[in-house]
């Protein structure tokens, strides 16, 4: 069996099932969560059963790119056998080959779920009346939006060693890499940044921002990725519906999302002033529809950074769902606003979604038949973004409704010239 054919995969190996995304391993009753550094391991070994991996390879798939002794690799391979309930006086698992390296004795197989019942939760008509096209894609971004205004600090102690600086420098680096892999938004940069926030924890399990990191990227395999990689691409349009269509809830869901929650508890308990921890156990706990649990922690992240525009975000589609959409929109407002006050330092990840956030409030103030806020939106739009295209289509609409026809001719005599047609104007 290829590396690639297990990267990613729910494997048997022996009695135990392997999920090799979350790190659970189920025998029957028994559950074992998998730290970091034996997942790997157990990964590099179930690429090759019955072939004995020599232990520069193993060291090398496991701390890539780092200087590690044997012993590093024998404790790991205690903590793996120790998960697997495994004698290495009468190994069944994992066999020492002295002198060479370890193997897997176990055939590896991969491990189909079966598929719930069709009859999953519904959220009721309330979620299916929310106002949630645009805020979709903006729910879930940018994991470590916080880290980009207050890096997170340094932590050798004292007396800590060189090495120990190295690897946690180590860790932050390849966090990074993750954070942009993450924001492309693709099946296969998201396997990428679930692999590099592992390949971070490994190097230093106490990176708070790695947990979180890898707490979101796991949560949105769940919600965009859940179909097979033979099969066709579903349409994501955002988390309520994930919901509603039963995408959080099948076997396989349920465990990556309590193991994402689990990551970012203890990301939050590694670092509890960090506010990209605070959104990101609140994205894992919406997901999860506890959602005044994740209301408790965008309050906080925004509590911790007035300037979370990300958890801003997330906080008013809690309102959505509570039925409360002037406070929605308020908080929405908020966002926008610090959107504006840290784009300098952002400007990259803000550009291509602000415009979209003030069309949204736009819109929201039309869903409450208040035109006049709605007018004053759109047109903000349009001062930062003179050819959004939502908004265009939305102010002409406006001026129709007031009869504003020779304005609404010109719009569209502007936008047609320089960008293209829009439906709107057909109507005249």
């Amino acid at each position: 069996m290829s590396q690639s054919s297990v990267k990613n995969s729910t494997i048997q190996v022996g009695r135990w099932t392997a999920d090799l995304d979350s790190g659970l391993l189920i025998d029957g009753e028994q559950e074992v969560w998998l730290e970091p550094t034996p997942l790997l391991l157990l990964k590099a070994l179930a690429a090759q059963p019955g072939q004995v991996v020599a232990k520069e390879i193993l060291m090398e798939q496991v701390w890539p790119n780092r200087v590690i002794g044997e012993d590093a690799l024998s404790q790991t391979i205690f903590r793996l056998r120790k998960a697997l309930g495994d004698n290495p006086k009468q190994p069944e698992f994992i066999e020492t080959i002295p002198r060479k390296g370890y193997r897997l004795t176990m055939e590896v197989n991969v491990y189909e779920p079966k598929q719930p019942p069709s009859n999953v939760k519904k959220l009721g008509s309330l979620l299916a009346t929310c106002l949630v096209i645009f805020i979709a894609v903006l729910y879930f971004a940018w994991p470590n939006q916080n880290t980009l205004n207050k890096p997170q600090p340094e932590k050798v102690a004292a007396t800590g060693s060189k090495s120990e600086h190295l690897s946690e420098s180590f860790a932050e680096k390849l966090t990074k890499q993750a954070d942009d892999f993450y924001a492309q938004y693709n099946r296969a940069d998201n396997e990428a940044a679930i692999e590099l926030y592992q390949r971070a924890i490994a190097a230093e399990p106490d990176f708070a921002p790695s947990q979180s990191g890898l707490a979101n990227a796991l949560i949105q395999k769940v919600l965009r990725w859940p179909n097979k990689l033979d099969e066709k691409p579903i349409q994501h349009n955002n988390l309520l519906e994930a919901i509603q269509e039963g995408r959080t809830e099948t076997e396989s869901a349920i465990v990556i999302l309590q193991r994402a929650e689990q990551l970012a508890q203890r990301a939050v308990r590694l670092d509890p002033g960090n506010a990209t921890s605070r959104r990101a156990l609140g994205f894992a706990y919406a997901t999860q529809s506890k959602f005044d649990l994740a209301q408790h922690e965008y309050e906080k992240a925004i509590q911790l950074d007035p300037n979370a525009w990300g958890a801003m975000i997330n906080l008013s589609e809690i309102y959505q769902v509570k039925s409360q959409p002037l406070k929605s929109i308020e908080v929405l407002e908020q966002a926008f606003e610090a959107m504006s006050r840290v784009y300098e330092q952002q400007s990259a990840r803000i550009k291509p979604w602000q415009p979209g956030i003030g069309n949204l409030i736009g819109e929201r103030y039309l869903a409450q038949n208040k035109t006049n806020e709605a007018e004053i939106w759109f047109r903000r739009v349009l001062g930062i973004a003179p050819y959004h295209q939502e908004a265009t289509s939305n102010l002409i609409r406006l001026m129709l409704k007031s009869d504003d026809v020779s304005n609404a001719r010109s719009l569209c005599s502007d936008y047609q010239s320089k960008i293209g047609n829009l439906d709107v104007c057909k109507q005249m």
